[in-house]
């Protein structure tokens, strides 16, 4: 399993066309209707690195990759391209940073999912919380003080949204339907860029029959949150590799 983390800056103009060239013509038309400056660098950039970074694994320049869509929108390669390379990715972005995660696996049915979150001060966690958690998260939370609890929102929103991506089905599936015990888990040996990510493996989620299921959760400085959510046919323990892009 590799993990890609990649800056999000305000890309300079000549750096900004350069990107686009990796990109198809669809593509560019589509990200040309975006209205909002910053959000449209961000969508070409964050295409074009998938792209690119795509291409660092099989030889295929980056503009000939294509992409099919689950029904809730779940990018993933055509069938040709991941027979040719068996390459699954999905992919998050928040505040300044890309998170990318890639695998080569021959099975179709594999379920991965990723997810970055930056702690947000002004979020009402309570309101989200009563709505969009389960009681057992919720029990949880409860005899946290509210610094400890907003850390420890942001870690369950982050591995929730990742189990989401992970089975496609966004938020058509009831987040209160299941729930993550933040007391599991085990420090993560997994090779980390120049030490600024920690992470987790080995969160359970409830219910406990779901046990294919594998989960990671990584902080890093200053307030962001990565989660990774992976189910595969048959148990596998997964090694992280991460890179650090510019």
């Amino acid at each position: 399993m590799q993990l890609f983390l990649y800056p999000l800056r305000q890309s300079e103009p000549l750096k900004l066309k350069d990107l686009a060239l990796c990109l198809t013509p669809a593509e560019r038309e589509k990200f040309a209707r975006i209205s909002h400056k910053e959000v449209q660098q961000r969508a070409i950039t964050s295409r074009a690195l998938l792209r690119k970074t795509l291409s660092t694994q099989a030889p295929l320049a980056a503009r000939e990759w294509c992409f099919d869509y689950g029904p809730q929108g779940k990018p993933r390669l055509c069938d040709e391209q991941f027979q040719q390379t068996q390459l699954q990715f999905n992919l998050s972005h928040s505040g300044d940073w890309l998170l990318l995660a890639l695998l080569k696996h021959p099975s179709p049915e594999l379920q991965l999912g990723v997810d970055i979150e930056r702690l947000r001060m002004r979020t009402s966690i309570d309101t989200v919380m009563r709505h969009y958690f389960a009681p057992f998260e919720l029990q949880q939370l409860r005899d946290l003080d509210d610094a400890t609890r907003r850390e420890a929102f942001f870690d369950l929103w982050a591995l929730k949204e990742s189990y989401i991506k992970a089975t496609g089905k966004g938020l058509a599936q009831p987040l209160d339907g299941f729930a993550f015990d933040l007391s599991s888990g085990e420090a993560c040996s997994a090779e980390r860029p120049a030490e600024i990510v920690s992470m987790r493996r080995g969160l359970l989620l409830k219910p406990k029959e779901n046990t294919q299921w594998q989960s990671w959760l990584g902080h890093m400085e200053p307030g962001y949150r990565l989660a990774l959510t992976l189910w595969a046919p048959a148990a596998i323990n997964w090694q992280l590799h991460w890179h650090l892009g510019q």
